[in-house]
């Protein structure tokens, strides 16, 4: 029960750092393309990390499923992150003296989208069970 609990906290704890993956790939970097990818890269070893630790300590012999569950539900995350950045802009009816100029540094939308479809398509084939593979028939000599 133990490494159950512990397992879910982990990939709670991944879940979150795959979102983090998806906000930074919709960040606008204009200084230097190279940053950004340390960023990524940097974000996506803690996240694979994470997700593996949690891997490591789950009980449950469907892990791929698990797997799956964490990413899949992390890219919806990224999508309701980035639905209530455009809702909060697209508001008529602002509160004066709220800042809305650092939600415009989310514009990098083909990086972005990228990443989340990435995300999302990598969730479903983990997700999706796969057929076992049908057990070769023993022919014997009775059946020629």
């Amino acid at each position: 029960m133990f490494r159950r609990v512990l397992s879910i906290i982990v990939y709670v704890i991944a879940g979150h750092v795959f979102g983090s993956v998806g906000m930074v790939a919709f960040i606008s970097i204009p200084a230097d393309g190279m940053f950004k990818l340390f960023l990524l890269g940097l974000f996506l070893f803690f996240a694979v990390l994470s997700l593996v630790i949690g891997l490591l300590i789950s009980p449950s012999r469907k892990k791929k499923r698990e797997a799956g569950i964490v990413l899949f539900a992390s890219a919806v995350e990224i999508v309701f992150i980035i639905l209530s950045i455009i809702f909060v802009i697209l508001e008529p009816n602002k509160p004066e003296g709220l800042d809305l100029e650092p939600l415009f540094m989310f514009n990098d939308y083909v990086c972005g989208i990228g990443t989340l479809l990435i995300i999302i398509i990598s969730g479903v084939l983990l997700f999706v069970p796969t057929k076992p593979n049908p057990a070769p028939e023993i022919k014997t000599e009775s059946d020629q």
